[in-house]
């Protein structure tokens, strides 16, 4: 069938349109809140977006990447399947409290997607960037945390200090580590920094063992980041946010090159170097502004996190369709929905300083988030033929 055999080629084009509407249904809520005063939907919003708007895409990406970064065969009808199904069924299970199958649904996605990754590693005819030691890092971090959240939902009692662990990785630890996983050798190659990209795959595309080649700074940046969780309950919160900003630093600075502007110009390239200054500081703002720190952890969240999903699937989209990158230079849409994000950002991050409409601000939040989406979407969809994103 050869919509099935576009499927298997790009996962992307089924796992994408998922992840767009779960991320509207994850930011609706917001809004409904601000005109109704329903209940505050902070559990919905957070499970949507993270197993649903977030893991829909990574599922979408590593599994249309994955094959061609480590020259293995494309992706199955039956792994496409699995996946997908426990992504539905996990986006289902987060309107019903207290979310449990939510998590465990979301940890079979995960599980499935790292078997995948781990199939084609064992199979690999070239090795993959070594920056990738942290995609096995977050998948791990992704199961492990949605199984502990899993049996606290049906009863299973937990540490307090494991509780809040299981919170954190799932809430940041595990993308942040797909980001560094995969952004070592991704965000270098859309910023056009292809000298560095030369230069990286000397080192890893070569007949050693993968890990043979793994560069010291790797493994002292897998250890720091994961000790920044598992040390909250003996160290102050402030420090261990220090600890993975630091991390996510050097990778902005050894990497991605940030500190300078990016090589290749265009709408796209601009919006991702703003997109990684987001990120390389996103961690640093909660270790400086004590109690604020969930407000704070928003610029990790909407400009890191949702804002580079959205550009590096502009990217993907593009890329596999007849248009080209050549549109990122082109479209002044794709700065409008990166500026819109990062006024949703700045919008979240500074209610808390206004607490008599505290609520007010998330819903301006959430509106101007469903605004950027809007038009991302309109992006795609007026640039791509409707025949190239189905796969026929």
């Amino acid at each position: 069938m050869k919509s099935w055999s576009a499927l298997e080629k790009d996962p992307f084009r089924a796992f994408f349109p998922l992840g767009a509407i779960l991320a509207f249904a994850g930011v609706i809520p917001w809004i409904s809140q601000y005109f109704t005063h329903a209940e505050y939907p902070r559990d919905l919003h957070r499970f949507l977006m993270i197993n649903g708007f977030l893991l829909s895409f990574v599922c979408g990406f590593l599994m249309t990447a994955i094959p061609r970064f480590t020259g293995t065969h494309l992706a199955t009808k039956t792994e496409i399947l699995i996946t997908l199904s426990a992504l539905i069924l996990a986006s289902m299970g987060a309107f019903f409290p207290p979310q449990t199958w939510d998590f465990f649904f979301s940890a079979v996605a995960v599980a499935s997607l790292a078997l995948f990754a781990f199939r084609r590693f064992l199979r690999k005819t070239t090795n993959p960037p070594h920056t990738f030691v942290f995609i096995g890092v977050g998948l791990f971090l992704w199961v492990a945390s949605n199984l502990g959240q899993f049996a606290s939902s049906i009863g299973i009692s937990l540490p307090d200090a494991w509780s809040a662990i299981f919170q954190d990785l799932f809430s940041n630890g595990a993308i942040m580590s797909l980001i560094l996983g995969v952004g070592g050798r991704l965000i270098p190659g859309i910023l056009g920094w292809q000298e560095i990209v030369v230069r990286q795959r000397k080192q890893y595309e070569t007949a050693d063992p993968f890990f043979n080649r793994v560069p010291l700074g790797i493994w002292v940046s897998v250890l720091v980041f994961l000790s920044s969780f598992f040390f909250e309950s003996l160290i102050p919160l402030q420090l261990c946010f220090f600890m993975r900003g630091t991390v996510t630093l050097y990778f902005g600075i050894r990497y991605w090159v940030i500190y300078k502007f990016p090589s290749t110009r265009s709408f796209l390239t601009w919006s991702v170097w703003l997109c990684c200054w987001c990120l390389a500081l996103g961690y640093f703002v909660p270790a400086f502004w004590i109690g604020a720190t969930a407000h704070a952890l928003h610029v990790l969240f909407i400009g890191g996190f949702s804002l580079l999903t959205l550009l590096v699937s502009t990217r993907v989209i593009f890329a596999h369709s007849p248009v080209g990158t050549g549109i990122e230079k082109t479209s002044p849409s794709i700065l409008v929905f990166t500026s819109l994000i990062l006024l949703s950002m700045m919008t979240r991050v500074t209610a808390t300083l206004w607490p008599i409409i505290y609520l007010d601000h998330l819903g301006y939040a959430a509106t101007i988030w469903v605004v950027a989406l809007i038009t991302w979407g309109w992006l795609l969809a007026s640039s791509t033929k409707p025949a190239t994103i189905a796969g026929h």
